[in-house]
């Protein structure tokens, strides 16, 4: 990857409007997780849009580490627009973008302008159905044409207040402007942007330096194919097409940093839109596939359900620019495809599925037993009457007349664990017994007989057996009881 914001990748947001927001892990909740539900990719579009819209600050606008992001803020207009939810959050953030217009495409310097803030504003404005030669204080279809030069480049003009210009467009520039002036592109912009195909059929994000190696790359390509096919300069997205699609690992997923880089999900997003617009349907379904994957389900909280994770499916830093790159993506459609497309008023929210799960045990851990010492007590018995009862299990509340009993305790130890031994938890036994269940089987939280097994052996033996108790409690500095506890591990 290649980023100046996350993992190293230039992407479509970071290019043209960096930033990161947090918010935070994927926590278990106190209750059991709700099952998953069968999910398409339409619905988790819906569902990673709405996710999106509910991370607005003032319900308008992204919040970033260091004030407003706006160009994030861009990049959710445009996944609601995709999806077609949350029509009213999308006009509002609509609305918050035209009076940034002016600072995001100047930078804050009068005279300056960055090619590609004013391409993607155009997008945003072409997307909720407004005119991008009033948005705001600035016409972006004129300052976009004002910047191209004579060989069809898209150029920026920032001086940053200095004496000497900066030019940092690149063919993310290119290829928004071209999406943005749609249908009346100039033909050289096209023709200038299928020239800089690398000679391996990809294109790159930067442009090469006279002499320099021309390196394809994901992003660039995705994002330049979209551009291509949407102004219908098929011959020359042949080739990049392919390069693309031999770039796709075994599980449908895209890296853009070479190889060994692990796969994300901007990067796959970006190609997945390329290739379906390109007619390679299975190779985007594959993408969208791995796509899904990267989403937070139901084994996450209510509230960040949907977000799709950069490189696992979990909220953090860049949780918010990689879900609003995904939308697009899991909704089937390119950047071209969103002209016009207002968000359907009814559609005002969606979320994953999840089925209703029973009540998980509580979080509180009651400490038992990890290991205990399996032992035969022979009682001699003198006298009459029904033997007594075994030492693991609890005295039956019973009324007798026969005589007492004198007991001769004999204990022969069968286990000795030691510390680095585990053993499994389990009851102490008398001659010839079985435990009372399986060893494995953990005691249900909170009952009755967890709260026995937390008192010590001494407290749980049947009445009369104080002299059995005694003995069992002296062979312990012989190393035939272990002492030593640990809290049981309580099931996920």
């Amino acid at each position: 990857m290649v980023s100046l914001v996350v993992g190293g990748s230039f992407t479509l947001l970071s290019l043209v409007g960096s930033g990161v927001i947090g918010s935070g892990v994927v926590g278990r909740a106190d209750v059991a997780a709700p099952t998953s539900t069968s999910v398409t990719p339409a619905v988790a579009a819906r569902a990673a849009a709405s996710w999106s819209a509910r991370r607005l600050a003032g319900g308008d606008h992204v919040e970033g580490l260091f004030g407003p992001d706006i160009g994030l803020t861009a990049d959710v207009v445009l996944g609601l627009a995709a999806a077609g939810v949350e029509r009213t959050a999308a006009q509002a953030a609509g609305d918050w973008l035209a009076g940034q217009a002016q600072g995001y495409v100047d930078g804050g310097v009068p005279g300056d302008v960055s090619a590609g803030s004013a391409a993607k504003l155009a997008l945003v404005a072409e997307a909720l159905g407004r005119d991008p030669a009033t948005f705001g204080a600035l016409d972006l279809d004129a300052t976009l044409r004002g910047r191209m030069a004579a060989d069809g480049r898209f150029t920026d003009s920032l001086d940053f207040g200095g004496p000497t210009p900066v030019d940092q467009s690149n063919t993310f520039t290119q290829s928004l402007a071209i999406l943005a002036l749609r249908p009346s592109v100039p033909t050289r912009a096209v023709t200038f942007l299928a020239g800089q195909r690398c000679p391996d059929g990809g294109f790159p994000v930067f442009y090469p330096e006279p002499g320099a190696v021309c390196g394809s790359d994901v992003d660039g390509t995705g994002i330049v194919v979209q551009a291509l096919l949407a102004d219908g300069a098929t011959t020359a997205t042949g080739p990049a097409v392919a390069w693309l699609a031999g770039q796709q690992a075994a599980d449908g997923s895209f890296s853009s940093g070479g190889p060994g880089s692990a796969p994300n999900s901007n990067s796959t997003a970006l190609a997945a839109q390329a290739l379906r617009t390109a007619g390679e349907t299975a190779a985007a379904d594959r993408a969208v596939g791995w796509l899904l994957t990267r989403q937070v389900g139901c084994e996450g909280t209510a509230a960040d359900r949907g977000a799709v994770g950069y490189l696992d499916p979990i909220v953090d830093d860049s949780a918010l620019r990689a879900t609003a790159q995904a939308v697009p993506a899991l909704a089937g459609v390119s950047l071209a495809d969103l002209d016009g497309a207002v968000p359907d008023a009814s559609a005002a929210a969606a979320s994953i599925p999840c089925a209703a799960a029973g009540p998980a045990p509580t979080a509180t851990r009651t400490p038992s037993p990890a290991r205990t010492v399996t032992a035969t007590v022979t009682v001699t018995a003198t006298g009459s009457g029904p033997a007594p009862a075994t030492a693991a299990a609890a005295a039956p509340t019973s009324t007798t007349t026969s005589p007492p009993l004198t007991t001769t305790p004999t204990i022969t130890p069968t286990t000795t664990p030691t510390p680095s031994q585990p053993t499994p938890a389990s009851s102490t036994t008398a001659a010839g017994a079985p435990a009372a269940g399986p060893a494995s089987t953990p005691a249900q939280l909170g009952s009755t007989a967890a709260a026995a097994e937390d008192r010590p052996l001494w407290q749980r033996l049947p009445a009369g057996w104080g002299l059995a108790a005694a003995a069992v409690a002296a062979a312990g500095w012989m190393g035939l009881l272990v002492g030593q506890r640990r809290p049981r591990q309580v099931p996920a």
